[in-house]
């Protein structure tokens, strides 16, 4: 790992990040972009629910860097739970399948 040959502190160890709202579980088979996308990736749908939202922000506090919180708004995000976070089914389901 990088932060170990620099002898620095990992960002999962200095950095929180949170959801700014909610969003809505959907089940990812009632999302037909996605159920095709994992078809067509040969790739079986992930287990659980898509936690849709109709703009994503995420929240990131960096504690090395005075703790000020900074808003983001990425498509898709995995969070610590390992609940997926999307604005999109298709985002979230290659952020699914790649964590």
């Amino acid at each position: 790992m990088l932060a170990d040959l620099l002898d620095l502190a990992p960002a999962s160890e200095r950095v929180r990040v949170t959801v700014r709202e909610g969003g809505r579980p959907v089940p990812w088979e009632q999302m037909p972009a996605a159920v095709a996308w994992a078809a067509a990736l040969g790739r079986p749908l992930p287990e659980g629910v898509l936690v849709l939202h109709d703009r994503l922000r995420v929240l990131v506090v960096d504690d090395d860097r005075g703790g000020a919180p900074v808003e983001y708004t990425p498509t898709a995000w995995v969070d610590d739970a390992g609940a997926v976070h999307a604005d999109d089914p298709v985002r979230g389901l290659i952020a699914a399948l790649s964590s």
